[in-house]
């Protein structure tokens, strides 16, 4: 009877230790969850007043993009939620930093052109509008429809856009297949 009272205590102490151990998850993963409900995909009115918003295209880390078209001008384009976009000073810099290169290389044919920035109303999020391309590089090869012809087009438009930014002693960093996107005619535009 001694024996088994001190196994329950032996286990009661390590379910406690486990507990306090995994509390410390816990809690993480709770501030995890705090801070995400406020990464939310809600858009606010005054976005929505300026674009119809038409559907979703994906969500990553640092945002959502929807397809959209603006109202007044009746172009689809894609806009792009930063999330919590001056959260601290690293996010606000590579926020910065994204939209001034894409600004100042807006007149290359193969990187997506930036058309507007607008800060949300909560004062953390960031509305980015872009042109609109079909699909990226990761879809159109999982589909299998890529010729010979069409494979050395986008690698000479990559490597032209590769050299133009490196010209300017830019480093993209993230260059893989879902950053490369496509229209109908196979023409490339790097984005991210």
């Amino acid at each position: 009877m001694n024996v088994s009272l001190n196994l329950k205590r032996r286990s009661l102490k390590k379910f406690s230790n486990f507990f306090k151990a995994n509390q410390i998850i816990i809690n993480c993963y709770s501030n995890f969850i705090i801070h995400s409900f406020h990464m939310s995909e809600e858009i606010e009115p005054h976005i929505l007043r300026k674009y119809e918003i038409i559907q979703k295209l994906g969500k990553g880390a640092y945002g959502i993009v929807w397809k959209a078209i603006e109202r007044k001008t009746k172009q689809v384009v894609a806009l792009k939620k930063v999330f919590d976009a001056f959260h601290n000073a690293t996010d606000s810099q590579r926020i910065f930093r994204e939209v001034m290169f894409l600004q100042k290389m807006n007149n290359h044919d193969c990187i997506i052109r930036i058309t507007n920035v607008i800060k949300a109303e909560n004062n953390k999020d960031l509305y980015m509008v872009f042109d609109f391309m079909e699909t990226d590089l990761h879809a159109v090869i999982r589909a299998n429809i890529l010729e010979e012809i069409h494979k050395k087009f986008i690698i000479y438009q990559l490597l032209k856009t590769i050299k133009y930014m490196h010209s300017g002693e830019l480093i993209h960093k993230d260059i893989q297949p879902s950053n490369l996107l496509l229209n109908s005619d196979c023409h490339l535009k790097v984005a991210d």
